[in-house]
């Protein structure tokens, strides 16, 4: 890894390319739409599956 770091440090049109693909992939992938997409994906995975009555807890209840 510090070769690589050395590299980049010593060669700037690698630098210079790989910034502009990190910048263009955090673009792709690190706004807030792709988030809010990824998100809800999340909540809608969840939702598919059904409760396991076996696995359930019940909370207390607050008087």
């Amino acid at each position: 890894m510090a070769e690589c770091i050395l590299e980049l440090l010593n060669n700037n049109s690698w630098r210079r390319e790989i910034g502009a693909k990190l910048r263009k992939r955090a673009e792709l992938y690190l706004n807030w739409e792709a988030i809010a997409d990824r998100t809800l994906a999340v909540y809608a995975d969840a939702l598919k599956h059904k409760p396991n009555e076996n696995e359930m807890v019940a909370l207390p209840q607050v008087r």
